[in-house]
């Protein structure tokens, strides 16, 4: 199992930009790829899936639910990727 933790910017509703962190806790990475859901703090809703080869990952996030700000911030299928930073052995 690897812990999934992710640190994000995204634009609510009302057309303010907000940055956030979540931990989605343990997923298992099966032939590069992994898959998991979680009930955060908050009560809302999130999901990631991706796929982890060489260097890189990339995939979507989903976070449907109330925010700690008592705002609703829906994001469906965001595209996300990240690197291994220079010098760095992999992610």
């Amino acid at each position: 199992m690897t812990d999934i933790s992710f640190r994000w910017r995204a634009r609510r509703t009302d057309g303010q930009g907000h940055t956030t962190g979540i931990d989605l806790g343990g997923a298992s990475i099966h032939g590069g790829s992994f898959a998991t859901s979680a009930i955060l703090d908050t009560g809302a809703h999130a999901a990631i899936s991706g796929r982890i080869g060489g260097s890189g990952a990339s995939g979507t996030l989903s976070r449907w639910g109330n925010s700690a700000f008592n705002t609703s911030c829906p994001d469906r299928a965001v595209r996300w990727s990240a690197y291994a930073a220079h010098g760095d052995s992999g992610l």
